[in-house]
C-alpha cells in the first residue's frame, strides 16, 4: 500500500476498519477505534460490543461474505452510556483472483443528523397543516365579511337618506369610513392567504412584482413594523414571469428573514430596504433586492446560508428551511438568488427574476 493511501486512511474523519474472514479485525484508523472507545484491532465484534450486540453484526457480515453484496445500514447501541445511531456500509474484499479474504466497512455516528431530520420533518409537517388550515379560515372568514360589507353599503345608502344631526352624521359616516378600511384590509389578507396556499404550479405568466411585494409586506407586517421602518425603491420595470403564490412566499421569507435580524422594538433606528429595477447586467432579468440593517452575515455563512436545515436563528424562530425553499422556488422559475453582507451591519438578498412584458 502506498504510503499516502495508508496515511489518508488512518487520518480519514470516518470510521474505517477491516476484517479476516475470522471475523477479527485487521486494520481500524483513529475514528474508528474513537467511536468504539477502544483499539479494536486483533479483537471480534463480541470483544468490542458484547455477546448480544455482536449477534446482529455478525448477521450483516455473513451477507457480506457470503453474497459477495455491499450493504449500508442503520443501528443503535449504547455508547458510553448514551444510545446512538451508527450508519454503516460493508463491502467485500476480493484478492486479485475474485476471491473473497474478508470485508471493509465504514461507520458514521448519525444521531444528531437523524434528530435534526426528524425536528425539521415535524416541523415542515406544521407549515403544511397550518397552510392547509389557513386556505379554510380564509374560506370561513370570506364569507361573513361578504355580508358585513354588504351591511355597510346599506348603512350608508340609509345614511344618505336619514336627517340625522350633523355630529351624529359625521360620527356615523367615521365609523362606517373605519369599517370600510377594516373589511378591506381583511378581504385582502384573505386574499393573500388563499394565494399563498395554492398548490405550486409550473405554469408561469406575467406577475406584477409590485403587488407581490405589497401582499408579502401586508403578510409579514406583524413582524416588520416593530423592527424596521420599510423603504421601497420601485421602477417601472415590475412584471416577471412566475405566478404569484410562489413569488409571495419568496419575498415574505426574505422580508421575514429580514425582520428576524433585528432586534425588536428598534423600528425607530433600523431599516428594510426593497429595490426593484432592470438587471443592469442583462436586460432580460429584473432585479429584486432586500437590504436590512440587522445583524448581519457572517463570511464563513455566506456559502451555507441556502443549505436545508442552516440556521443561525434562535429555534423559535429559525427552522433552517426558509431560504433554502426561497432558493429552490427562484430556480425553478429560471432566476437566481444571492446573499451578501452589507458593510458596516446588515445583508443584502438579490433575486433575478426574468422580466415579463406588461400584460
Amino acid at each position: 500500500m502506498h504510503p499516502l493511501v495508508r496515511d489518508a486512511l488512518l487520518t480519514s474523519p470516518e470510521a474505517f476498519y477491516v476484517k479476516g474472514l475470522d471475523g477479527r479485525y485487521v486494520f481500524s484508523n483513529a475514528a474508528a477505534d474513537t467511536l468504539v472507545g477502544a483499539a479494536i484491532v486483533g479483537l471480534r465484534d463480541a470483544d468490542v460490543f458484547g455477546e448480544a450486540a455482536a449477534i446482529d453484526v455478525l448477521r450483516f457480515d455473513r451477507q457480506v461474505l457470503e453474497e459477495g453484496v455491499s450493504i449500508t445500514y442503520e443501528v443503535t447501541r449504547l455508547v458510553g452510556g448514551v444510545e446512538r445511531t451508527m450508519a454503516t456500509t460493508k463491502w467485500p474484499v476480493r484478492d486479485a483472483e475474485g476471491k473473497i479474504i474478508g470485508l471493509a466497512g465504514t461507520t458514521s455516528d448519525v444521531t444528531d443528523v437523524r434528530k435534526t431530520m426528524r425536528e425539521q420533518m415535524t416541523h415542515t409537517t406544521r407549515l403544511a397543516a397550518l397552510g392547509y388550515m389557513a386556505a379554510g379560515v380564509g374560506h370561513e372568514i370570506g364569507n361573513p365579511l361578504t355580508a358585513m360589507t354588504g351591511c355597510i353599503q346599506i348603512l350608508r345608502r340609509g345614511l344618505a337618506g336619514a336627517n340625522l344631526p350633523g355630529a351624529l352624521a359625521d360620527q356615523v359616516a367615521g365609523s362606517l369610513q373605519i369599517l370600510d378600511v377594516g373589511t378591506d384590509r381583511i378581504r385582502r389578507l384573505v386574499g393573500d392567504l388563499r394565494t399563498l396556499s395554492r398548490p405550486d404550479s409550473t405554469h408561469t405568466e406575467p406577475v406584477d412584482l409590485r403587488h407581490v411585494v405589497d401582499m408579502a409586506l401586508a403578510m409579514s407586517a406583524h413582524l416588520v413594523e416593530a423592527r424596521a421602518s420599510v423603504v421601497r425603491e420601485t421602477r417601472d420595470e415590475r412584471f416577471v414571469l412566475g405566478d404569484d403564490g410562489r413569488l409571495g412566499q419568496v419575498v415574505l421569507n426574505l422580508l421575514m428573514n429580514a425582520a428576524q435580524a433585528i432586534v425588536p422594538n428598534s423600528a425607530a433606528h433600523n431599516e428594510i430596504r426593497i429595490r426593484t429595477r432592470r438587471w443592469e447586467h442583462d436586460e432580460g432579468f429584473v432585479a429584486l433586492e432586500i437590504e436590512d440593517t440587522g445583524e448581519g452575515i457572517l463570511a464563513e455563512h455566506v456559502t451555507r446560508i441556502f443549505e436545508p436545515f442552516f440556521s443561525t436563528k434562535a429555534s423559535v424562530e429559525g427552522s433552517g428551511l426558509g431560504l433554502a425553499i426561497t432558493r429552490q422556488i427562484v430556480l425553478s422559475l429560471g432566476g437566481q438568488i444571492t446573499a451578501e453582507a452589507r458593510l458596516p451591519r446588515g445583508s443584502r438578498f438579490r433575486v433575478l427574476l426574468r422580466a415579463a412584458p406588461s400584460p
